[in-house]
């Protein structure tokens, strides 16, 4: 019996994997340019986008992400595909919902704002970041994703996304921040330890807390980035009880 991401959350115990190398996978295995922007490289592959997540999923990954992280609109102006936010994030998403297989789940992936940022950081207002994600939510929820991840640099933009999510829909939401390795341990971009960060992502309305890429630390060997990530998880779980 088919079960949606929200009630696996709620009524299981299940410990779900995510793919989150999308554009990777698409570069180095379908031949996408590095230039090129994703969802627009994505709706016009379309069958070697679907095949990388058939694949996908056949390797065993519960879910992954459908790479939309620069299809805001906010990101897509560099590459001339400002008028195109609504059509980059509804087709990635229904293109990944034809071939992702029953109790399987498709996140849309919403992202920092750069390269400008939120004010004073940059000189976005509230008003055009909040606007800019509920356009391209429009998108991504009528597409069909399963949920919304949300992940960036910028702690205070990831928290307007959350509301901007939440203020139109009830879809789950995994809410995510980079953290950088210093001298006074985990930060965030603009500052944030985990245990602060956690704690906000959670009131905000996440239904799940999370990390994304930034530096573990300074070092090259993976070995190091595990402890530092075990340290960070942990820091992480003292802010939040989800």
């Amino acid at each position: 019996m088919a079960i949606d991401f929200a009630d696996r959350l709620r009524s299981t115990k299940d410990v779900l994997v995510m793919m989150s190398a999308t554009q990777t996978l698409l570069t180095q295995e379908c031949g996408k340019p590095m230039e090129d922007h994703l969802s627009g490289w994505i709706i016009t592959h379309p069958e070697e986008f679907q095949n990388t997540i058939r694949r996908t999923f056949e390797a065993g990954y519960d879910m992954l992400h459908i790479g939309t992280q620069a299809s805001s609109p906010f990101r897509t102006k560099r590459f001339g595909l400002r008028d195109k936010v609504y059509e980059l994030n509804y087709k990635s998403a229904k293109l990944a919902r034809e071939v992702t297989p029953e109790n399987h789940y498709i996140a849309g992936l919403m992202s920092s704002t750069n390269p400008d940022w939120l004010e004073p950081v940059g000189n976005m207002t509230y008003k055009e970041v909040y606007d800019g994600y509920q356009e391209q939510l429009a998108g991504l929820l009528d597409g069909g994703v399963d949920l919304i991840l949300i992940s960036g640099n910028h702690l205070d933009e990831t928290l307007i996304a959350i509301k901007a999510v939440r203020d139109k829909s009830d879809i789950p939401i995994i809410g995510a921040a980079a953290y950088y390795a210093g001298k006074k341990g985990f930060r965030t971009m603009t500052g944030a330890d985990p245990i602060t960060a956690a704690a906000k992502l959670q009131e905000a309305g996440v239904d799940v807390v999370g990390f994304m890429c930034g530096l573990m630390t300074k070092s090259r060997n993976h070995a190091e980035w595990y402890l530092g990530a075990t340290v960070l998880l942990k820091e992480l779980r003292q802010g939040t009880d989800l």
